[in-house]
Protein backbone atom coordinates (compact mmCIF):
# COMPACT_ATOMS: atom_id res chain seq x y z
CA UNK A 1 0.00 0.00 0.00
CA UNK A 2 1.84 3.58 -1.34
CA UNK A 3 1.90 6.11 1.60
CA UNK A 4 0.96 9.17 2.07
CA UNK A 5 4.23 10.48 1.19
CA UNK A 6 4.58 8.05 -1.95
CA UNK A 7 1.00 9.03 -3.07
CA UNK A 8 1.64 12.63 -2.90
CA UNK A 9 4.85 12.10 -4.75
CA UNK A 10 3.47 10.19 -7.50
CA UNK A 11 0.47 13.26 -7.99
CA UNK A 12 3.13 16.00 -8.13
CA UNK A 13 5.35 13.66 -10.71
CA UNK A 14 1.76 13.90 -12.86
CA UNK A 15 1.24 17.14 -12.70
CA UNK A 16 4.95 17.87 -13.72
CA UNK A 17 4.64 15.54 -16.85
CA UNK A 18 1.20 17.34 -17.50
CA UNK A 19 -0.61 13.51 -17.68
CA UNK A 20 -3.92 13.23 -18.29
CA UNK A 21 -6.37 10.45 -16.43
CA UNK A 22 -8.03 8.43 -19.88
CA UNK A 23 -11.24 9.27 -18.63
CA UNK A 24 -10.72 12.97 -18.54
CA UNK A 25 -12.17 15.17 -21.33
CA UNK A 26 -9.45 16.61 -23.47
CA UNK A 27 -10.22 19.27 -25.82
CA UNK A 28 -8.26 20.79 -28.76
CA UNK A 29 -9.54 24.17 -29.39
CA UNK A 30 -8.38 23.71 -33.53
CA UNK A 31 -10.36 20.95 -33.41
CA UNK A 32 -14.36 20.27 -33.42
CA UNK A 33 -15.97 17.16 -32.96
CA UNK A 34 -19.87 16.50 -32.63
CA UNK A 35 -21.81 13.51 -31.98
CA UNK A 36 -25.38 12.67 -32.79
CA UNK A 37 -27.73 10.13 -31.04
CA UNK A 38 -27.14 6.77 -31.76
CA UNK A 39 -29.48 4.58 -33.57
CA UNK A 40 -30.40 1.03 -33.07
CA UNK A 41 -28.53 -1.56 -35.87
CA UNK A 42 -29.87 -5.02 -34.86
CA UNK A 43 -30.51 -5.89 -30.72
CA UNK A 44 -28.10 -8.53 -30.96
CA UNK A 45 -25.24 -8.23 -28.35
CA UNK A 46 -22.51 -9.01 -30.96
CA UNK A 47 -19.82 -7.07 -32.03
CA UNK A 48 -18.71 -6.36 -35.23
CA UNK A 49 -16.67 -3.73 -38.68
CA UNK A 50 -18.30 -1.84 -40.16
CA UNK A 51 -17.46 -0.93 -43.91
CA UNK A 52 -18.76 1.70 -47.04
CA UNK A 53 -19.90 -0.30 -49.60
CA UNK A 54 -19.22 0.13 -53.62
CA UNK A 55 -22.37 1.31 -53.69
CA UNK A 56 -22.10 4.30 -51.19
CA UNK A 57 -23.54 2.24 -48.39
CA UNK A 58 -23.33 1.07 -45.22
CA UNK A 59 -22.57 -2.24 -44.51
CA UNK A 60 -22.23 -4.70 -41.19
CA UNK A 61 -22.74 -8.26 -40.50
CA UNK A 62 -26.00 -8.24 -43.02
CA UNK A 63 -27.16 -4.81 -42.37
CA UNK A 64 -27.34 -2.29 -44.54
CA UNK A 65 -27.98 1.32 -44.49
CA UNK A 66 -28.09 3.82 -47.43
CA UNK A 67 -28.74 6.84 -45.63
CA UNK A 68 -25.42 7.34 -43.47
CA UNK A 69 -26.43 4.93 -40.71
CA UNK A 70 -30.01 6.69 -39.98
CA UNK A 71 -31.69 3.19 -40.61
CA UNK A 72 -30.80 -0.25 -41.48
CA UNK A 73 -32.09 -3.12 -43.17
CA UNK A 74 -32.04 -6.66 -42.63
CA UNK A 75 -30.10 -8.63 -45.68
CA UNK A 76 -30.91 -12.16 -46.61
CA UNK A 77 -30.32 -15.41 -44.51
CA UNK A 78 -28.12 -16.09 -47.20
CA UNK A 79 -25.74 -13.22 -46.15
CA UNK A 80 -26.35 -13.60 -42.61
CA UNK A 81 -25.58 -17.31 -42.21
CA UNK A 82 -22.14 -16.36 -43.21
CA UNK A 83 -21.61 -14.74 -40.07
CA UNK A 84 -22.82 -17.85 -37.44
CA UNK A 85 -20.64 -19.93 -39.08
CA UNK A 86 -18.25 -20.58 -36.14
CA UNK A 87 -15.21 -18.07 -38.01
CA UNK A 88 -16.46 -14.69 -36.63
CA UNK A 89 -16.76 -13.53 -39.78
CA UNK A 90 -17.34 -9.82 -39.93
CA UNK A 91 -16.17 -9.54 -36.07
CA UNK A 92 -13.30 -7.33 -36.76
CA UNK A 93 -12.01 -8.40 -40.49
CA UNK A 94 -13.66 -6.93 -43.46
CA UNK A 95 -12.73 -4.25 -45.96
CA UNK A 96 -14.04 -3.22 -49.63
CA UNK A 97 -11.01 -3.68 -52.17
CA UNK A 98 -10.56 -1.09 -54.98
CA UNK A 99 -13.03 -2.87 -57.88
CA UNK A 100 -15.76 -2.32 -55.02
CA UNK A 101 -15.85 -5.56 -54.08
CA UNK A 102 -16.81 -6.75 -50.17
CA UNK A 103 -13.70 -9.24 -48.97
CA UNK A 104 -14.31 -11.27 -44.90
CA UNK A 105 -12.12 -13.00 -43.00
CA UNK A 106 -12.84 -14.80 -40.11
CA UNK A 107 -11.31 -13.74 -36.61
CA UNK A 108 -11.03 -17.41 -36.07
CA UNK A 109 -8.62 -19.34 -38.89
CA UNK A 110 -7.89 -22.92 -38.84
CA UNK A 111 -4.66 -24.61 -37.97
CA UNK A 112 -3.98 -28.04 -39.56
CA UNK A 113 -0.62 -28.23 -37.46
CA UNK A 114 1.40 -25.92 -35.11
CA UNK A 115 3.51 -24.96 -38.20
CA UNK A 116 0.35 -23.65 -40.33
CA UNK A 117 -2.40 -21.47 -40.40
CA UNK A 118 -5.71 -21.07 -42.93
CA UNK A 119 -7.54 -17.91 -43.40
CA UNK A 120 -11.37 -18.25 -43.98
CA UNK A 121 -12.64 -15.91 -46.12
CA UNK A 122 -15.68 -14.29 -47.65
CA UNK A 123 -16.52 -12.18 -50.68
CA UNK A 124 -18.97 -10.45 -52.25
CA UNK A 125 -19.25 -8.94 -55.36
CA UNK A 126 -23.01 -7.23 -55.39
CA UNK A 127 -22.94 -4.52 -52.65
CA UNK A 128 -23.90 -7.40 -49.74
CA UNK A 129 -26.56 -8.79 -51.35
CA UNK A 130 -25.29 -11.91 -51.79
CA UNK A 131 -22.21 -13.55 -50.03
CA UNK A 132 -20.09 -16.57 -50.71
CA UNK A 133 -17.35 -18.48 -48.36
CA UNK A 134 -15.96 -19.07 -46.18
CA UNK A 135 -13.12 -20.49 -48.75
CA UNK A 136 -9.46 -21.49 -47.18
CA UNK A 137 -6.75 -18.95 -48.00
CA UNK A 138 -3.56 -19.92 -46.66
CA UNK A 139 -0.88 -18.68 -44.44
CA UNK A 140 2.70 -18.82 -44.73
CA UNK A 141 3.69 -18.77 -41.56
CA UNK A 142 6.68 -21.00 -39.99
CA UNK A 143 6.69 -19.24 -36.50
CA UNK A 144 2.98 -19.70 -35.60
CA UNK A 145 1.86 -21.57 -33.13
CA UNK A 146 -0.88 -22.04 -30.87
CA UNK A 147 -2.32 -21.35 -27.10
CA UNK A 148 -4.45 -21.50 -24.63
CA UNK A 149 -7.64 -19.21 -24.24
CA UNK A 150 -9.77 -18.32 -21.19
CA UNK A 151 -11.93 -21.36 -21.99
CA UNK A 152 -8.92 -23.87 -21.30
CA UNK A 153 -9.35 -24.75 -25.05
CA UNK A 154 -6.46 -24.57 -27.47
CA UNK A 155 -6.79 -22.89 -30.16
CA UNK A 156 -4.48 -21.57 -33.64
CA UNK A 157 -2.75 -18.89 -32.02
CA UNK A 158 -3.60 -16.50 -34.77
CA UNK A 159 -6.24 -14.07 -34.61
CA UNK A 160 -7.33 -11.88 -37.54
CA UNK A 161 -8.44 -8.30 -36.01
CA UNK A 162 -8.41 -5.79 -39.31
CA UNK A 163 -7.32 -5.89 -43.04
CA UNK A 164 -6.28 -2.79 -45.39
CA UNK A 165 -5.77 -2.44 -49.17
CA UNK A 166 -2.99 0.06 -49.32
CA UNK A 167 -2.06 2.45 -51.92
CA UNK A 168 0.32 0.25 -53.73
CA UNK A 169 -2.86 -2.64 -53.82
CA UNK A 170 -1.42 -5.76 -52.07
CA UNK A 171 -3.56 -6.11 -48.68
CA UNK A 172 -2.18 -6.21 -45.33
CA UNK A 173 -3.95 -7.74 -41.82
CA UNK A 174 -3.32 -6.71 -38.46
CA UNK A 175 -2.68 -10.73 -36.55
CA UNK A 176 -2.59 -11.54 -32.74
CA UNK A 177 -1.70 -14.69 -30.75
CA UNK A 178 1.47 -16.48 -30.32
CA UNK A 179 4.70 -17.26 -32.37
CA UNK A 180 6.99 -20.36 -31.22
CA UNK A 181 8.81 -19.11 -27.66
CA UNK A 182 5.99 -16.55 -27.04
CA UNK A 183 5.76 -18.02 -23.54
CA UNK A 184 5.51 -15.24 -20.45
CA UNK A 185 2.38 -15.71 -18.70
CA UNK A 186 -0.55 -13.58 -18.65
CA UNK A 187 -0.85 -10.83 -15.78
CA UNK A 188 -4.52 -9.84 -16.10
CA UNK A 189 -5.82 -10.27 -12.64
CA UNK A 190 -8.51 -12.87 -13.95
CA UNK A 191 -6.08 -14.99 -15.10
CA UNK A 192 -4.12 -17.59 -13.15
CA UNK A 193 -0.71 -19.36 -14.37
CA UNK A 194 -2.87 -22.53 -14.19
CA UNK A 195 -4.66 -21.82 -17.32
CA UNK A 196 -1.52 -21.65 -19.72
CA UNK A 197 -2.39 -18.33 -20.86
CA UNK A 198 0.66 -16.34 -22.06
CA UNK A 199 0.90 -12.80 -23.29
CA UNK A 200 -0.26 -11.73 -27.34
CA UNK A 201 1.95 -10.46 -29.46
CA UNK A 202 0.93 -8.70 -33.09
CA UNK A 203 1.71 -8.46 -36.20
CA UNK A 204 1.03 -8.19 -39.84
CA UNK A 205 0.42 -10.52 -42.60
CA UNK A 206 0.27 -9.21 -45.96
CA UNK A 207 -1.22 -10.31 -50.04
CA UNK A 208 -0.31 -9.71 -53.27
CA UNK A 209 -3.55 -11.50 -54.76
CA UNK A 210 -6.39 -10.36 -53.25
CA UNK A 211 -6.53 -12.52 -50.19
CA UNK A 212 -6.02 -15.95 -51.83
CA UNK A 213 -3.10 -16.48 -50.16
CA UNK A 214 -1.04 -14.85 -46.98
CA UNK A 215 2.15 -14.48 -45.97
CA UNK A 216 4.05 -13.00 -42.70
CA UNK A 217 5.26 -9.73 -42.78
CA UNK A 218 6.90 -8.24 -39.50
CA UNK A 219 6.14 -7.70 -35.79
CA UNK A 220 6.94 -4.86 -33.05
CA UNK A 221 8.11 -8.62 -31.56
CA UNK A 222 7.04 -9.69 -28.37
CA UNK A 223 7.06 -6.77 -25.81
CA UNK A 224 6.07 -8.92 -23.10
CA UNK A 225 7.42 -6.12 -20.69
CA UNK A 226 5.07 -3.50 -21.31
CA UNK A 227 2.02 -4.30 -19.51
CA UNK A 228 -0.46 -7.33 -18.47
CA UNK A 229 -1.67 -8.88 -21.94
CA UNK A 230 0.79 -8.17 -24.85
CA UNK A 231 -0.30 -6.39 -27.77
CA UNK A 232 -3.31 -7.50 -29.12
CA UNK A 233 -6.11 -6.48 -30.95
CA UNK A 234 -4.20 -3.81 -33.30
CA UNK A 235 -5.88 -2.05 -35.18
CA UNK A 236 -4.40 -0.78 -38.62
CA UNK A 237 -4.57 2.55 -41.40
CA UNK A 238 -2.29 3.86 -43.59
CA UNK A 239 -0.81 7.59 -43.67
CA UNK A 240 -0.15 10.01 -46.21
CA UNK A 241 3.34 9.32 -46.45
CA UNK A 242 1.97 5.51 -47.09
CA UNK A 243 3.27 4.30 -43.45
CA UNK A 244 1.69 2.28 -41.32
CA UNK A 245 0.45 3.05 -37.80
CA UNK A 246 -0.85 -0.41 -35.85
CA UNK A 247 -2.63 0.92 -32.28
CA UNK A 248 -3.22 -1.84 -29.57
CA UNK A 249 -4.75 -3.29 -26.47
CA UNK A 250 -2.48 -4.34 -23.36
CA UNK A 251 -5.36 -5.32 -20.75
CA UNK A 252 -8.39 -4.22 -19.57
CA UNK A 253 -10.21 -0.59 -19.85
CA UNK A 254 -7.67 0.89 -17.39
CA UNK A 255 -4.34 0.02 -18.51
CA UNK A 256 -2.96 1.69 -21.92
CA UNK A 257 -3.86 1.63 -25.48
CA UNK A 258 -0.16 1.07 -27.73
CA UNK A 259 1.31 2.30 -31.17
CA UNK A 260 3.88 1.57 -33.50
CA UNK A 261 4.30 2.54 -37.14
CA UNK A 262 6.07 1.13 -40.47
CA UNK A 263 8.03 2.66 -43.35
CA UNK A 264 7.97 -0.35 -45.17
CA UNK A 265 5.05 -1.91 -45.57
CA UNK A 266 5.19 -3.72 -42.41
CA UNK A 267 8.27 -5.48 -42.50
CA UNK A 268 9.60 -3.76 -39.65
CA UNK A 269 8.33 -1.32 -37.03
CA UNK A 270 9.24 1.15 -34.28
CA UNK A 271 9.24 0.15 -30.45
CA UNK A 272 5.66 0.86 -29.09
CA UNK A 273 4.67 4.10 -27.91
CA UNK A 274 2.42 4.20 -24.69
CA UNK A 275 -0.45 6.54 -24.91
CA UNK A 276 -3.02 8.09 -23.13
CA UNK A 277 -6.17 5.77 -24.66
CA UNK A 278 -6.80 3.04 -22.86
CA UNK A 279 -9.21 -0.28 -22.84
CA UNK A 280 -9.79 -2.39 -25.99
CA UNK A 281 -9.88 -2.74 -29.76
CA UNK A 282 -8.48 0.95 -30.59
CA UNK A 283 -8.77 1.51 -34.37
CA UNK A 284 -7.05 4.01 -36.13
CA UNK A 285 -8.39 5.94 -39.57
CA UNK A 286 -7.02 8.49 -41.33
CA UNK A 287 -9.58 10.74 -42.63
CA UNK A 288 -9.92 12.32 -46.69
CA UNK A 289 -9.23 15.83 -43.98
CA UNK A 290 -5.89 14.67 -43.20
CA UNK A 291 -7.08 14.01 -39.57
CA UNK A 292 -6.17 10.71 -37.56
CA UNK A 293 -8.74 9.61 -35.53
CA UNK A 294 -9.03 6.54 -33.51
CA UNK A 295 -12.04 4.62 -31.16
CA UNK A 296 -11.28 2.52 -28.33
CA UNK A 297 -13.60 1.74 -25.33
CA UNK A 298 -14.21 -0.15 -22.20
CA UNK A 299 -16.21 0.21 -20.85
CA UNK A 300 -16.79 3.98 -22.37
CA UNK A 301 -16.78 4.71 -26.20
CA UNK A 302 -13.80 7.33 -26.98
CA UNK A 303 -12.86 9.38 -30.14
CA UNK A 304 -9.12 10.45 -30.40
CA UNK A 305 -8.11 13.17 -32.71
CA UNK A 306 -4.25 13.48 -34.11
CA UNK A 307 -4.53 16.77 -36.18
CA UNK A 308 -0.97 16.25 -37.64
CA UNK A 309 -2.65 13.11 -39.52
CA UNK A 310 0.42 11.09 -37.88
CA UNK A 311 -0.41 10.24 -34.53
CA UNK A 312 2.94 12.10 -33.04
CA UNK A 313 0.14 13.88 -30.98
CA UNK A 314 -3.29 12.69 -30.13
CA UNK A 315 -4.66 16.35 -28.66
CA UNK A 316 -8.22 15.69 -28.60
CA UNK A 317 -10.59 13.16 -26.77
CA UNK A 318 -14.08 13.00 -27.48
CA UNK A 319 -16.48 10.60 -24.96
CA UNK A 320 -19.27 8.74 -28.01
CA UNK A 321 -21.25 6.58 -25.39
CA UNK A 322 -21.14 3.57 -23.20
CA UNK A 323 -20.72 0.36 -24.02
CA UNK A 324 -18.68 -2.52 -24.16
CA UNK A 325 -16.04 -1.36 -25.55
CA UNK A 326 -15.66 -3.18 -29.30
CA UNK A 327 -15.85 -0.38 -31.82
CA UNK A 328 -15.53 -0.18 -35.38
CA UNK A 329 -15.40 3.35 -37.77
CA UNK A 330 -15.25 4.44 -41.04
CA UNK A 331 -15.51 7.39 -43.03
CA UNK A 332 -19.08 7.78 -45.18
CA UNK A 333 -18.51 11.95 -45.62
CA UNK A 334 -15.45 13.80 -45.96
CA UNK A 335 -15.08 14.58 -42.07
CA UNK A 336 -17.84 12.75 -41.11
CA UNK A 337 -17.62 9.35 -38.88
CA UNK A 338 -20.13 6.22 -38.13
CA UNK A 339 -18.97 4.63 -35.44
CA UNK A 340 -20.31 1.34 -34.10
CA UNK A 341 -20.25 -0.57 -31.66
CA UNK A 342 -22.43 -2.67 -28.99
CA UNK A 343 -24.16 -0.12 -26.27
CA UNK A 344 -27.47 2.01 -25.47
CA UNK A 345 -29.15 4.24 -27.56
CA UNK A 346 -31.01 7.30 -25.70
CA UNK A 347 -34.40 5.67 -25.47
CA UNK A 348 -32.49 2.63 -23.27
CA UNK A 349 -32.64 0.46 -26.36
CA UNK A 350 -29.36 -2.07 -25.85
CA UNK A 351 -27.44 -3.43 -28.54
CA UNK A 352 -25.10 -2.67 -31.77
CA UNK A 353 -25.55 0.98 -32.55
CA UNK A 354 -24.44 3.28 -35.00
CA UNK A 355 -23.62 6.78 -33.49
CA UNK A 356 -22.83 9.99 -36.06
CA UNK A 357 -19.46 11.50 -35.57
CA UNK A 358 -18.24 14.99 -37.60
CA UNK A 359 -14.63 15.70 -36.86
CA UNK A 360 -13.18 19.15 -38.66
CA UNK A 361 -11.13 22.19 -37.71
CA UNK A 362 -11.88 25.11 -36.16
CA UNK A 363 -12.80 27.34 -39.04
CA UNK A 364 -13.61 24.93 -41.98
CA UNK A 365 -16.46 25.95 -44.32
CA UNK A 366 -19.59 23.57 -42.89
CA UNK A 367 -21.57 22.02 -45.62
Amino acid sequence: MPTGYQRTATLLLLLCLGVTRADEPLHDRSLQVSVSPGVLITADKEIGHVVKLGDGSLFIKGFRSSDGGATWQKMPEQVRKTYRDGFWHGQQASCVLEDGSYLGIGMMCEMPDLSSATFKTYRSGDHGRTMTGPVDAPVDHPLSTGGYVETGEFRAGTYVNRILQTSNGNLVASCYGWWRGDETYSMLWKYVPELGMYKYRSWVMGSADRGRSWKNLGSPGYCDELGPEGLCEPGITELANGDLLMLFRNGEGSQPCFQSRSADGGLSWSPPERLRATGCAPQPLLLSNGLLVASHGRPRYYLWVSPDGRGRQWTSQTLIGDGTGYSSIVEDQPGELVFVGHGRTTSGQEGLIAWRVRVHRSGQVKR
